[in-house]
Order: C-alpha cells, then sequence, then structure tokens
C-alpha cells in the first residue's frame, strides 16, 4: 500500500510500518533530519528510491547499509541537456542582450562583436553519466568535438575522447565550452575553481546542470568580472536559492535560471513512473532492482572495473 506523507513527523510515523521509501523528506529532501528518521526505522525498512537526479542529500546524511538506495538514472536527462543547451546557444549568440533591445524598440547591432558560434568548436563535459552524455550527444548535432573528463577512464558514446579528473586542466585548455553534469561529491565539491576557469580562458563559455557547489562560485564572480572567460550559464548555484545580495546576480555574460532544468517534459515524468513501478514490482518480487546507488565503494579507493551508479565523474 503507498502511503503519502507530506511532513517530517508524518513521515515519523508511518516509517515505522513501511518497506521502503518513493520520495524522502519534506519536498522531496533528504536533510539530517529525515536521515535521523530513517537511521532509526525498523528493520522492515529496506528500500529507498531516489526520485531526483542527484543525491547529494543521501551522500552526505547517510543511510544504513542495510537500506537499498536506488537511482532515477536518465529519467530526465533529456530535459536537464536541451535546457543547458539552450542557456548555452543563449549565450553565444546575445540572446538576452537582443530581447532588451527588443524591449525598447531598437534595432541594434552592437551585440556583434559578441556573437560566436559552436560549429568546429571542442566542448569538455564533466561527468559522463546520462546527463553528461545527453549533452554530448547534442554538441554533435552542431558539429562539435566532445570531451568527457571522467573519473577514471572508460568509453563513453557521443565522446571523441576521455580524459580522466586528475588530468582535467590539459582538457580545459583546449575547451570552448565547459559544462558540469556531475554529482556533488567530496571529489566533486569545487572542482572548478581558479585554475580551471584560467584554462577555459577569455573565449570560453562554462555551462553548470550539474550542482551549484562543484563551481567555486567566488572565483565564477571574479573570472566574469575580470574577463577571464567569455561568460557563463548556471542553472544550480551555491547557495540555492541564489540571495539577492550575492553577487553573482549583476556579474556580466551570466545566465541564471532557477534550478528548473529538469522540469517540463511529459517524457522525463513517464520514465520516472516506468523506473518506480519497475522497481517496486522487483522489490514486491524479491528480485534485483535497478540503479542502485553503490554507495559502500569510496571514491578514493576505486579499483579498476569498479563502477557507481548514476552521473559520474
Amino acid at each position: 500500500m503507498l502511503q503519502r506523507v507530506e511532513t517530517l513527523d508524518a513521515f515519523r510515523d508511518h516509517v515505522m510500518d513501511a518497506d521502503g521509501a518513493l520520495m524522502i523528506g519534506v519536498d522531496g529532501h533528504y536533510d539530517q533530519a529525515v536521515a535521523e528518521v530513517v537511521r532509526n526505522a525498523p528493520s522492515r525498512f529496506r528500500w529507498i528510491q531516489n526520485m531526483t537526479a542527484g543525491y547529494d542529500g543521501l551522500s552526505k546524511h547517510g543511510v544504513s547499509p542495510s537500506i537499498t538506495v536506488t537511482l532515477s538514472r536518465g529519467s530526465n536527462a533529456i530535459s536537464v541537456a536541451e535546457h543547458g543547451f539552450a542557456l548555452l546557444l543563449a549565450s553565444i549568440r546575445a540572446i538576452p542582450d537582443i530581447a532588451r533591445n527588443q524591449s525598447k524598440l531598437r534595432w541594434s547591432h552592437e551585440v556583434l562583436p559578441r556573437l560566436s558560434s559552436l560549429e568546429g568548436r571542442m566542448l569538455c563535459v564533466v561527468g559522463a553519466g546520462a546527463i553528461g552524455v545527453e549533452f554530448a550527444r547534442l554538441a554533435k548535432a552542431f558539429r562539435m568535438q566532445t570531451t568527457g573528463i571522467v573519473r577514471r577512464y572508460h568509453p563513453c558514446e557521443h565522446m571523441d575522447f576521455i580524459v580522466e579528473t586528475k588530468d582535467r586542466l590539459a582538457a580545459i585548455r583546449s575547451a570552448d565550452v565547459l559544462c558540469i553534469a556531475a554529482p556533488l561529491t567530496d571529489e566533486t565539491y569545487r572542482l572548478i575553481g581558479r585554475a580551471e576557469l584560467e584554462a577555459l580562458g577569455s573565449k570560453g563559455y562554462l555551462v553548470n546542470i550539474g550542482r551549484g557547489p562543484i563551481v567555486d562560485s567566488a572565483e565564477l564572480n571574479i573570472a566574469l568580472r575580470e574577463g577571464v572567460i567569455a561568460g557563463a550559464a548556471l542553472d544550480v548555484t551555491d547557495p540555492e536559492p541564489l540571495p539577492q545580495s550575492n553577487p553573482l546576480w549583476t556579474a556580466p555574460n551570466l545566465l541564471i535560471s532557477p534550478h528548473v532544468a529538469g522540469y517540463g517534459s511529459e517524457r522525463s515524468f513517464e520514465r520516472l513512473v516506468e523506473l518506480v513501478v519497475d522497481n517496486m514490482l522487483r522489490f514486491s518480487k524479491g528480485r534485483a532492482l535497478l540503479h542502485p546507488w553503490e554507495r559502500d565503494v569510496p571514491a578514493k579507493s576505486l579499483t579498476k572495473g569498479a563502477s557507481l551508479s548514476g552521473d559520474s565523474v
């Protein structure tokens, strides 16, 4: 039987009789309070189906090894990649400035020096999970070359080159666009800082559709104001929501959308429902669940051939 709960108290009450949960926490967030409830759940509680692309709350606050966590890998990858590419195209074609001129009834060519094209350019994608691969697939339609930056080498569809994270600076130096499509982990926290932005250079663009804290916000603000990079587009920020006092709001050549990339696609929702129903049936029959989160494998001690579920670096 499914039981919908909308408050922490209701979750605490119902978890005592539950075998698992499809959405964890108030508003779907797995925070410290929800983690504490899960830690005190009876032994019959054995499964969490994560309903979002990210799982940083689960990583940060932890889940008992006795509980299987499954991810919604790939459910909204297409819409997230589409949104990221929309932000990228708007940036390189100066669409915000063109729209402002239109609102003022101005026919102006002042944007000409800022216009650019993706044809023949190099894209570097940090993270080669479902979202990163889909972003690379879209890039191919624009005749771009693609490089995947991953934690450890493995072939990736739609990627011309693969570079391990430790060698990211060399890859970024060759890039015209740097897309962040990785999960937030201890290893990816502020992975993109001053050195990476300088490597991207004054003609390069940054797109972040992963998690805000992967990019050092203070260094990004400085890089935009000093012309270290040409521009940036963010669907995720650090923190969220971004306070009105944050200097990123007024940074030049920056587009910000309020973490909405995963919304607006009926097909994404259908894929998520199909996955959840499939996993519910598997759980009820004692079969292996789809997309398990292998959280017990420390990222820094991965051996060759080991893997982590979900979008990975």
